[in-house]
């Protein structure tokens, strides 16, 4: 990230909604090798390329599983994947860090303006997450996937996080890092820093 520029908003927001993972913190290649055992003990062994992880960045992991199970006629049970998908995550938080530059902009914007976070991860694993990296104390809402009705690309969450935080849409400035977050952002109407990968 440091040979890529953050282009960082003017101060005319009124409410900040961070993405977590590859935006707050560095946890990509976990949520990689975590996928792909779950999938590959589900019976979808050589189906998750780093390069499918790439495209489908920010899609939450029961979306993964449907997509894939409908491309390639299987039948993989989504919510045991997602299990086991947090189970070996969770063996794996202490390695996560957070990303330097987007968590000094939140560390210097919380208790000025309302902050939320807003995942394509459960809500109980994105609490985790930030637990574990000591900042869920910096958030005044925390959205998942498991909350709203549909994930990213769709709005939804990122709605939701704006009604929790009572800011209104267009007045919120979201950092992402994947397609479908900044899709879904720009969709609810908010302005988008782009967190380069």
């Amino acid at each position: 990230m440091s040979e890529q520029v953050i282009m960082y908003p003017e101060e005319d927001f009124e409410g900040l909604i961070f993405d977590l993972d590859g935006t707050l913190i560095d946890s990509m290649p976990a949520h990689f090798s975590a996928m792909r055992q779950a999938l590959e003990e589900a019976g979808g062994a050589g189906l998750f390329t780093e390069e499918r992880f790439s495209e489908l960045g920010g899609k939450p992991a029961a979306d993964i599983v449907t997509l894939l199970n409908r491309e390639n006629g299987l039948s993989m049970n989504a919510q045991k994947v997602c299990q086991r998908q947090h189970e070996l995550l969770k063996s794996k938080l202490d390695h996560f860090e957070l990303i330097p530059e987007v968590a000094d902009f939140a560390a210097n914007h919380r208790g000025k303006v309302p902050m939320a976070v807003a995942s394509a991860g459960t809500t109980n694993m994105v609490k985790a997450c930030l637990s574990r990296v000591n900042i869920l104390w910096w958030f005044d809402a925390i959205v998942g996937s498991d909350e709203v009705e549909n994930g990213k690309p769709s709005p939804d969450v990122y709605l939701e996080a704006a009604r929790r935080i009572d800011v209104d849409p267009i007045s919120c400035v979201v950092f992402e890092d994947s397609e479908a977050g900044i899709l879904g952002a720009r969709a609810a109407g908010m302005k988008v820093v782009v967190v380069p990968r």
